[in-house]
């Protein structure tokens, strides 16, 4: 389980090279994951830079604003994905617990959050 987040003014892009290389923070988002078998989350970042069609090296730049719209892309297609599987993890959890389940639980969360969007949906089509 994990979420995917854009850093512009939320965090700084850990950084340990040269800070004339540090990518800026606004065209960056972070991806964070759980492997199963392993207790750390672990992070990915990824920073968009240059044009799906720049295929010779470098030449097409995209502006902050448009790289800023493509991570926001991103960041929601990613956690809807997320979202979709992990509610179904969590379902099937619920099914086989025998004991009860506080709704404060780690496993109700993806539900709480799939019954948000669909009273926001049926409110607002």
């Amino acid at each position: 389980m994990g979420y995917a987040s854009v850093l512009y003014n939320r965090e700084e892009l850990p950084w340990k090279g040269s800070m004339k290389e540090k990518p800026n923070e606004i065209r960056c988002f972070r991806f964070q994951a759980k492997i199963p078998g392993n207790p750390d989350e672990i992070t990915f970042y990824f920073c968009i830079y240059n044009k799906r069609t720049d295929w010779g090296g470098k030449r097409d730049k995209i502006p902050l604003s448009q790289a800023m719209y493509i991570n926001d892309n991103w960041v929601a297609a990613l956690n809807m994905k997320l979202h979709t599987f992990n509610l179904e993890e969590n379902q099937a959890k619920m099914k086989r617990t025998v004991a009860s389940v506080d709704c404060n639980s780690h496993i109700m969360e993806p539900i709480k959050f799939e019954i948000r969007l669909r009273v926001i949906y049926i409110l607002n089509p």
